[in-house]
């Protein structure tokens, strides 16, 4: 069937968008895990009918956006007609695959809708930023909030100074400076051919500023601009959560408090002048950071990556129809939160996916609480199915981010040693569903007290 426009118009079920298959798109430097890391495709499956079958697609995330179009049609999009789900520079590619004219990489018949997800539609600034950064001069600019910090704590000093402005150049040096540095040279990887087709200006990109009549949505996460540099660093190590924010944060947090104590206090003591310049300081760089990739005063939101306008698919106005916000959430999250993953679905439905049939229940019951090294058990139960359910368990031990299978039995027991939580899947026919308890682990002898 013909689609036109952004189907703005109620439909009927007879009405809605034909497709057999959704492939889900990784981005720039990035692989299929992206889509696989705490189940999205799993919980969009119980909200949207993602058709015959679905899965994460791979290509080489670092080549010319046209290359990987290409592997797109030869791999992906050769027969049938599917829904491309695009999570960054995927979504670049999925536009490209539907609006080039090569015939080595024109899938238009193939296409039935495109949802892209933190796409820089207008090109990302922060690649023409980070080349910048890389040069020698603007690497000197990064070293400068270095030298500036240990120069405020050079000359005399007392104990208690030099063991906290030790502490603090460490975390400057270890983990803003190196850290940066590394990520924009490596992780970032600007010199690759895809980095440069995703520069904004770049010809790839000036070839997607134009409208299509394929069904599509957009979904973007905004953040404050505060705390950038890191969270920009911390969303490429998408399995990771964000270590580098936490890390800054903390010592921040132990900045500031050292300021109130000995400086916003009556006693004005040098330890407390140099806790307040290092606490300007931490916020100095971020500030510097954010002009590197919007420019300076550059007021627009940011998501962990690009400013929201270069976020912006071209033909759809900004907060406008088409357009789905998973709030509060950056370009490395987005795809697996909560709110992400709920925007996602709702992209979907604008460009009228099948409703799924109402899904299977699953339901789990146990204690919430237990104590380490005992044995427990939680039951599962299976509801709104056909009377036949198989039952799937995963735990996920919280210190170690690791999965691990405990079998298909309905009940699980399970020994302690450490916060965790337990999924449980149910399946009846043809549809499934998820289940999730967080269990918090106290020591041994202590019952349910918080400290003993």
């Amino acid at each position: 069937m013909a689609f036109v426009g952004l189907l703005l118009a109620p439909q009927s079920v007879e009405a809605q968008a034909q497709y057999d298959n959704t492939f889900f798109m990784h981005g720039f430097n990035d692989n299929s895990y992206r889509w696989t890391y705490d189940s999205p495709i799993s919980r969009l499956s119980q909200q949207i009918d993602l058709g015959i079958g679905s899965g994460p697609s791979s290509t080489t995330s670092t080549d010319f956006i046209d290359n990987q179009a290409r592997q797109m049609r030869s791999n992906y999009l050769h027969s049938g007609r599917h829904v491309l789900v695009g999570h960054s520079s995927g979504g670049i590619v999925a536009r490209r695959a539907y609006l080039s004219t090569d015939p080595t990489i024109a899938s238009r018949d193939n296409i039935g809708g495109i949802i892209t997800v933190a796409t820089p539609h207008q090109g990302a600034p922060i690649v023409r930023a980070a080349n910048r950064v890389l040069q020698a001069s603007q690497y000197r600019m990064i070293d400068s909030y270095y030298d500036m910090l240990a120069n405020k704590f050079t000359g005399s000093a007392s104990t208690l100074e030099q063991v906290l402005g030790g502490f603090i150049l460490d975390f400057v040096q270890n983990y803003i400076v190196n850290r940066l540095k590394a990520f924009i040279r490596d992780q970032f990887g600007v010199d690759t051919p895809a980095a440069q087709d995703l520069r904004d200006g770049s010809s790839a990109i000036q070839a997607l500023q134009v409208g299509d009549d394929v069904p599509h949505a957009n979904v973007y996460g905004v953040i404050e601009k505060r705390n950038a540099a890191i969270k920009v660093a911390a969303g490429m190590r998408y399995e990771d959560p964000q270590p580098w924010i936490d890390r800054k944060n903390r010592v921040k947090s132990a900045v500031k408090l050292c300021s109130q104590m000995f400086y916003n206090a009556i006693i004005k003591t040098s330890v407390g002048k140099k806790c307040h310049q290092a606490d300007d300081a931490l916020g100095s760089f971020d500030d510097r950071w954010n002009d590197w990739t919007h420019g300076p005063n550059k007021s627009s939101p940011f998501d962990g990556f690009i400013p929201k306008d270069h976020s912006q698919y071209p033909g759809l106005p900004i907060d406008g129809p088409g357009n789905f916000r998973a709030a509060d959430e950056n370009h490395g999250t987005i795809t697996r939160g909560g709110r992400g993953v709920a925007a996602i679905a709702g992209g979907m439905e604008f460009v009228r996916m099948r409703r799924a049939v109402p899904s299977v229940g699953a339901t789990i019951t146990g204690p919430s609480s237990v104590e380490a090294g005992t044995s427990n058990t939680w039951s599962g139960t299976g509801s709104n199915g056909t009377g036949t359910y198989v039952y799937g368990w995963r735990r996920y031990d919280t210190a170690t981010n690791v999965w691990t299978d405990l079998g298909s039995t309905q009940t699980v027991v399970q020994a302690a040693d450490g916060n965790f939580t337990l999924e449980l899947t149910v399946t009846s026919g043809t549809s499934n569903s998820q289940a999730y308890m967080d269990i918090r682990v106290t020591a041994a002898g202590c019952g349910t007290q918080l400290i003993c």
